[in-house]
């Protein structure tokens, strides 16, 4: 208004694309004020930037108005438009998209709902309901009872897929119903059909609806690979509660990737337990008889002190451990790479979820020597990755119900040529 003295300010508004699943609403603002020449529009998105000095003598203002609400509007998953002619007027459209208006409350009394107590805006974050349908493409089963476990908390309807061909299934099976999950987290190492693979199938049918990749590689190449693939955002593993929660919530809430390309509290350029120089076949390997579980309070944290969830998922590792050291001493003796990877990769996540750093870190190097093809260093290095695990083994808590089990149910994986090699452990 302060920029038109005569003529009128008119306001429209109008729903785009009611029918699809992702309706967008349009406010466009048309006025008869002072316009602006074609070469002053560029101008207009630049933060502490007006047309002219005049303008700012004149009307006053800092240049950031129109820079946040283009960044507001694509956090949306909208933009900011403009058209204008110098002396006649401007013309400035904004697009949000709204996400599904299904179960929304239509305020029958707007001066109620503005001067109603404010102190819901202070709420614990976990007590705002994330009551939507999401699809949990998982495939080791610690990850699928802490992941689960998280998400039915939090309110969500919670679909379990064992592998990428499965998630591809159940998902488009559900979009031609009409019902779409509205949230997909995709593991991206999975058996079968791989989280990549699983993406770009969807979207390459038409899948439209938010993936969030679930990823322990935070390097930037394979954060763009994610992306790269058709994933909306990701989340890093080990798994942090807040933060998969806060990725879950702006995807559902917005549909769209964050524009302002923020990073993740969580990202790491490499993994933290290990130099550059870890890869290469001379790297010594984490010293011997340290604290199996050294990281054990950041695991807590990351599930808000949840002692008997760290415990069950505890025991599932306990469980899981032994047969993923038989599969990567298979993998192994068969040169199978892509198998080795994948196995020494879950057992990596898995230990990271109890706080097992030097079993997390043995596995990483595994990894690693696999993806390089070092099959002369992966010898070694297998043999102390299953050393760290039998010290594992025994600082976690047993499976509900089953005891302690016999130090040899932990060893048994290895070959007994192996075992022997183990001695020095």
């Amino acid at each position: 208004i302060k920029f038109t003295s005569t003529g009128h300010v008119e306001l429209q508004v109008e729903l785009l694309d009611p029918q699809t699943n992702r309706p967008q609403l349009r406010f466009v603002v048309v006025d008869t004020g002072i316009g602006l020449a074609r070469e002053e529009i560029d101008k207009l998105f630049s933060p502490f930037t007006q047309v002219d000095g005049s303008t700012t003598r004149k009307y006053g203002g800092t240049g950031l108005g129109l820079s946040i609400s283009r960044r507001l509007a694509r956090m949306l998953g909208g933009d900011v438009s403009v058209e204008s002619e110098l002396g006649q007027g401007s013309r400035f459209a904004v697009v949000i998209e709204t996400g599904s208006l299904a179960g929304a409350t239509l305020i029958d009394n707007p001066q109620e709902s503005v001067s109603r107590d404010e102190s819901p805006r202070g709420q614990e974050f976990d007590e705002v309901p994330l009551t939507c349908r999401i699809l949990l493409a998982e495939d080791s089963p610690d990850n699928q009872r802490l992941i689960g476990a998280l998400l039915k908390r939090w309110g969500a309807d919670v679909t379990l897929a064992y592998n990428g061909e499965m998630a591809v299934e159940l998902a488009w099976g559900e979009f031609r119903r009409g019902q779409p999950f509205e949230i997909i987290l995709m593991d991206m190492q999975m058996p079968v059909l791989d989280g990549y693979s699983a993406t770009r199938r969807l979207r390459s049918l038409g899948y439209q609806e938010p993936i969030i990749a679930l990823t322990a590689n935070a390097m930037s190449e394979d954060k763009e690979r994610c992306l790269n693939a058709g994933c909306d955002d990701y989340a890093t593993k080990p798994i942090h509660r807040a933060e998969l929660r806060r990725v879950i919530l702006k995807q559902w809430h917005t549909n769209g990737p964050d524009p302002t390309g923020a990073t993740h509290a969580n990202e790491r350029d490499d993994w933290p337990g290990l130099s550059p120089e870890a890869t290469t076949q001379e790297t010594s390997f984490v010293e011997a008889g340290l604290d199996p579980l050294p990281e054990r309070e950041i695991a807590l944290d990351r599930l808000n002190r949840d002692v008997a969830l760290f415990d069950e998922i505890s025991g599932m590792v306990q469980e899981l451990m032994p047969q993923l050291l038989t599969e990567i001493e298979g993998a192994l003796k068969d040169h199978d790479q892509e198998r080795l990877k994948r196995a020494a990769h879950t057992l990596k996540n898995s230990a990271d979820n109890v706080g097992a750093k030097p079993t997390c870190d043995a596995a990483y190097l595994v990894e690693r020597l696999a993806q390089q093809s070092e099959w002369g260093s992966l010898a070694t290095a297998i043999l102390q990755l299953h050393c760290e695990a039998v010290r594992l083994q025994a600082a976690l808590v047993p499976p509900s119900g089953g005891g302690n089990r016999p130090q040899s149910e932990s060893t048994r994986p290895l070959s007994a040529k192996m075992q022997t090699e183990l001695a020095p452990c």
